[in-house]
Parts: C-alpha cells; sequence; structure tokens
C-alpha cells in the first residue's frame, strides 16, 4: 500500500519535467515561427522593391533605345546622302541594338521578380495550371 501511494510522488518530477520539456519546446516552434514569418515578409517586400527598380530602369532603357533608334536612322540618312562614313551608320546600329538587348533582359528578369512575387506570397503554379486547363 505504501507503494502505491508513493508513487504519484516520485512520478510527479517526471509529471514537472515533461511539462517544462512542451513548454521549451513550444517556445521554440513559435521563435520558429516567428522566424518563418519574418523572412517571408522580407522576401515579399525585397520582391516589391525590386520590381520598383526593375520598372525604372525597363523605362529608362525603352526610352535609351527608342533614342539610339532615332540616332541610326538619322546616320543611315546622313550616310546616303555622303556626309559620314558606313562606319558611323553601323556604330549607331550596333548601340540601338545593344540598348534593346538591355531592354529585353530586363523584361526577363521583371518577370522572374514577378515569380519570386508570386511564390512569396504563397502562389502556387500548379493551382494556376489547372486553372487554365479548365478554362480551355
Amino acid at each position: 500500500m505504501l507503494g502505491s501511494l508513493s508513487a504519484p510522488i516520485f512520478d510527479a518530477g517526471k509529471l514537472a519535467s515533461a511539462e517544462e520539456v512542451a513548454r521549451l519546446e513550444l517556445r521554440q516552434a513559435e521563435a520558429q515561427y516567428l522566424s518563418d514569418v519574418f523572412e517571408a515578409y522580407k522576401e515579399v517586400e525585397n520582391a516589391i522593391s525590386e520590381e520598383l527598380s526593375l520598372e525604372k530602369r525597363f523605362e529608362s532603357t525603352k526610352y535609351a533605345a527608342e533614342n539610339a533608334k532615332i540616332a541610326a536612322d538619322l546616320s543611315f540618312q546622313q550616310y546616303q546622302r555622303g556626309l559620314v562614313e558606313y562606319t558611323t551608320v553601323l556604330e549607331s546600329q550596333t548601340r540601338y541594338y545593344d540598348a534593346e538587348v538591355s531592354a529585353i533582359k530586363i523584361q526577363s528578369q521583371l518577370a522572374a521578380n514577378r515569380i519570386k512575387l508570386h511564390l512569396a506570397l504563397g502562389g502556387d503554379f500548379a493551382q494556376a495550371k489547372t486553372d487554365v486547363e479548365e478554362a480551355r
């Protein structure tokens, strides 16, 4: 009878330590959750910030490409009139093509950034694919 009465007393130490372990595990899970939430916010903020930066770069690069196209056309007209050598035309065309390539690269970066933002916001491409297939 004495053994059955003392058993709960000795088990109380086990229960108290198990409770403390559970409490510590809960705190650790909470800390990990908060870390994950902050990381997600950081990814979204970075993607939005990068989007704005890329859009500005794209606009200025597109403007530069338009000006380079005008300059290339003008240099070709001047060449036809005998005012400049053909190397001037080639240089103008090279600047125009380089500006166009830069604009295309920035467009690609914009698309990649939008995908990154979509994923950071919890987007799912599998669902989007299903929606597209259902629309057909």
